[in-house]
């Protein structure tokens, strides 16, 4: 009886394989800031990966060739606190997708005055409305503050008269420049504010007896 041997050869063909994401599908970022984070992805084959994002709010994000993401013009909270979208990782070849979610977290913001530092008032008028022009908006409470030495009073809503009680006059004195403050309760701000008060034709008076 004859033995024969007989040799087999295999060979294993490789087969690109599809890159597979393994980072968290849920991010979390601060708002007034642009840095998310970054995507996490194998590759078999250790192919150079290239990355593009699409869905709801693709036009608001930005993802490098690295995978890091970031945010175009910061986010809000108070406007949008959540955004979703759809990262797609391709190997030249094959290419996977995962559904992502940002959560927006919220970051208390300083009160500020929506109109500037420079107030204008008519003289004969007793009063100036500060309070309507400051803006939180985490929507907290309010108080308001004035300098020592300051020649005014100001309200718990920011209403701001002399402490004289008497009315602006004009030919008594026309300019204002004195510090306020404005706090939330964590956050606060001393802003100098000017006041212009404006001249209006008084009615002549009799003097004599």
């Amino acid at each position: 009886q004859n033995n024969i041997n007989t040799t087999i050869n295999k060979y294993i063909t490789n087969i690109n394989e599809v890159p597979s994401f393994t980072s968290s599908a849920t991010f979390s970022a601060a708002e007034n800031q642009t840095t998310i984070g970054s995507v996490s992805v194998t590759d078999p084959e250790n192919a150079t990966l290239s990355y593009s994002l699409g869905g709801t709010d693709a036009s608001s994000l930005a993802i490098s060739s690295s995978g890091v993401l970031s945010f175009g013009p910061p986010p809000n909270y108070e406007s949008k606190n959540s955004y979703s979208a759809t990262v797609a990782a391709s190997d030249g070849t094959n290419s996977t997708t995962q559904d992502i979610t940002i959560n927006i977290t919220d970051v208390n913001e300083i009160p500020y005055l929506t109109q500037g530092s420079n107030f204008y008032i008519n003289e004969n008028e007793a009063s100036i409305d500060i309070g309507s022009t400051v803006i939180d908006e985490d929507g907290d409470t309010i108080t308001f503050s004035v300098a020592s030495g300051s020649p005014f009073d100001i309200s718990s809503s920011g209403v701001l008269t002399l402490k004289t009680g008497q009315n602006f006059d004009y030919e008594y004195q026309s300019t204002y420049f004195y510090q306020i403050g404005i706090s939330d309760g964590s956050l606060s701000q001393f802003p100098i504010i000017s006041i212009y008060v404006k001249d209006l034709n008084d009615s002549p008076s009799i003097t004599s007896s």
